[in-house]
């Protein structure tokens, strides 16, 4: 049985003019008619009007294909991080980014950032949470094949290496860890005796390198912590847990100070944390 509609539906050939022939999506036609998204797509499976695919999609829409060609600039290293973390690439040279809807604005930074004109679409995952998205997706082979060269491909999450010198050159490596951190690191606090806490998720292979490039940022003094297994399983799958708010605030002002691009939460989580500790950690005054 169909779902009940609350609303007279559209006939099979005004729909067809306007998904087909216009090339309306189903969010802009529920909107003309007064729908929901759900009753606009029950009605495209029912009248066995055929979906377009996003490369038909793509036709309409815009982006720079070579945005990734070289990592060239900060911005560019930071989404190049952020995509490792966050972002997919699908079969079909499909490049797409999916974050929680709090976070869409976030979203938007990075269709501004690759100059695109694809919209963002708004949707509910069917889990208990019933959490919403803001998704971002469309199809690039050449942005496909420069993201794999970089180290970002189909399948990367229990597979990605920490970047080379020559994917990302070492002046923009921490504008790279930071779009990896807002994507797959968390900014704690561990309770009175740890007032803060840096933990980053990912492979072994990615976080062994995390670990040598903190250290050159912490030197003379390192990081003791060995990583962490993250579940009871033989996945790739790791954290590296810094307890120590002093070096967890001296990594996170390298890479958050004078930034121009970050996830805004966190940015906005580290000042807070900054603004505290100096108060506490008399060493901490100036930084």
């Amino acid at each position: 049985m169909g779902r009940l509609m609350k609303w007279t539906p559209i006939e099979k050939d005004v729909l067809s003019e306007l998904y087909l022939v216009q090339e309306l999506s189903a969010q802009k036609i529920a909107k003309m008619v007064g729908a929901k998204v759900y009753q606009i797509d029950y009605l495209l499976d029912k009248y066995e009007i055929p979906r377009r695919t996003l490369s038909v999609a793509n036709r309409k829409y815009s982006v720079n294909h070579s945005y990734f060609k070289q990592i060239d600039d900060c911005e560019k290293a930071y989404w190049l991080g952020f995509l490792y973390a966050d972002g997919f690439v699908t079969a079909g040279n499909y490049v797409g980014l999916s974050l929680a809807v709090t976070d869409k604005k976030h979203v938007e930074k990075f269709r501004e950032a690759i100059r695109s004109t694809h919209p963002i679409h708004i949707y509910k995952t069917n889990g208990y949470a019933n959490t919403e998205y803001a998704r971002l997706a469309f199809a690039s082979q050449e942005m496909t094949r420069d993201l794999e060269n970089l180290g970002c491909f189909q399948h990367k999450t229990l597979l990605l290496k920490f970047p080379t010198e020559q994917q990302v050159p070492h002046q923009f490596l921490k504008d790279f860890v930071r779009g990896y951190i807002d994507g797959d690191g968390s900014i704690t606090t561990g309770g009175k005796n740890s007032p803060l806490r840096l933990r980053v998720c990912g492979t072994r292979e990615l976080l062994e390198g995390l670990k040598i490039y903190f250290n050159t940022i912490l030197a003379p003094d390192s990081i003791s912590n060995k990583l962490e297994k993250r579940h009871k399983d033989t996945k790739n799958n790791y954290a590296l847990s810094l307890g120590s708010a002093r070096k967890s605030l001296l990594i996170l002002h390298e890479l958050y100070d004078g930034a121009s691009v970050f996830l805004d939460r966190k940015n906005d989580l580290y000042l807070l944390k900054k603004a505290q500790l100096q108060s506490s950690l008399p060493e901490m005054v100036g930084v």
